[in-house]
């Protein structure tokens, strides 16, 4: 991924999440289900301007990087970027800390039926 667009991703974090929080908290959650964080081949965590946790994937459906923000109602929304940083699809909004692990491996791994 170019300086470019490494750039406009942190600008897009900037406009995108409302409110500082803690990444390894979040990392935490993510891991309460290790197997389902593995199958996503995910590697690379870390936190950007504590407003986002941001790593990369290699799932069945989608490779590239995501990005978790939170909300000023405590929900969390999760952005796809493919590996050029260009954003996939909409963003998923309005989830809880105990749906994330879920949302995210529907999103990456699994699909919705």
């Amino acid at each position: 991924m170019t300086s470019e667009k490494i750039r406009e991703i942190s600008d897009y974090i900037d406009k995108e999440a409302c409110r500082e929080f803690d990444a390894k908290e979040t990392y935490q959650q993510l891991y309460s289900k290790p197997v389902v964080v593995g199958s996503w081949g995910a590697h690379g965590f870390s936190s950007i301007k504590d407003k986002a946790l941001v790593f990369q994937v290699n799932g069945l459906l989608h490779k590239g990087t995501v990005i978790i923000t939170l909300g000023w109602e405590d929900l969390y929304s999760i952005h796809l970027f493919d590996k050029e940083g260009e954003q996939v699809g909409e963003s998923t909004t309005g989830i809880y800390c105990d749906m994330l692990t879920d949302v995210v491996d529907e999103l990456v791994e699994t699909e919705r039926y």
